[in-house]
């Protein structure tokens, strides 16, 4: 058992900061950590993390970490992220226009979230409240996610990609995954995707989320 709390960094990674390297966590407990950009409980650059590896099932909690602007729990930037098992709650950002109030994803890397809560994370003025994709690949299986709030888009998940010369897409896929209730953003209450995103929903539940200003109370798909 591991717990990583009550640390600050002023820029990325406020409990751990990675380059190039893989963070392992079983059964651990990430609270209460800031950073003054992104990454509040943990920051990747080209490295990855790994949630609950050895399958046991009960791989802890992401709580209350909070960052400036990208990733309130979790900010990975080309790392391949796995979660299974874990609960996170209460993460946030603390600055308009951040992304992602629990995880925000950058690159191809890859993200997968299995038999996961998130709950009650949200991103003030920026755009996905739970989770923030931005030209990853993004499954997400068996999991639930409730009261996720943003003042942008994509109360539970903002999924698109970029395009700097080249384009990437931005995939998600969705599975047995029940979304709400109460996500909530300003547009697209439990997902917004984007032009640069490829989204699939199967044998989920979307209930009780809301668009609090423009469209798709549930779902905006442009």
């Amino acid at each position: 058992n591991s717990r990583v709390s009550d640390n600050m960094s002023d820029d990325d990674g406020g409990g751990v900061y990675l380059v190039g390297a893989t963070l392992l966590l079983d059964n651990a407990s990430v609270e209460r950590n800031t950073a003054g950009d992104a990454g509040g409980g943990v920051g990747s650059l080209s490295g990855g993390v790994a949630v609950d590896p050895s399958g046991s099932g009960t791989s802890g909690i992401f709580a209350d970490n909070s960052a400036a602007h990208f990733g309130g729990a979790v900010f990975g930037f080309d790392s391949p992220l796995s979660v299974a098992g874990a609960d996170f709650v209460g993460n946030s950002l603390t600055v308009v226009a951040g992304k992602g109030g629990a995880i925000s994803t950058h690159g191809p890397a890859g993200l997968t979230i299995t038999d996961s809560i998130l709950t009650d994370n949200h991103a003030p003025g920026g755009d996905g409240g739970a989770i923030y994709n931005d030209g990853d690949a993004v499954d997400i299986f068996d999991s639930a996610f409730s009261g996720n709030t943003t003042d942008g888009f994509g109360g539970a998940l903002y999924n698109d990609g970029y395009d700097f010369g080249s384009p990437v897409v931005g995939v998600a896929s969705i599975e047995r995954t029940t979304l709400g209730p109460t996500n909530a953003a300003a547009g697209g209450g439990a997902v917004y995707n984007g032009s640069l995103g490829d989204l699939s929903i199967a044998e989920s539940l979307l209930v009780g989320n809301t668009a609090t200003v423009e469209d798709g109370g549930a779902i905006w798909n442009l």
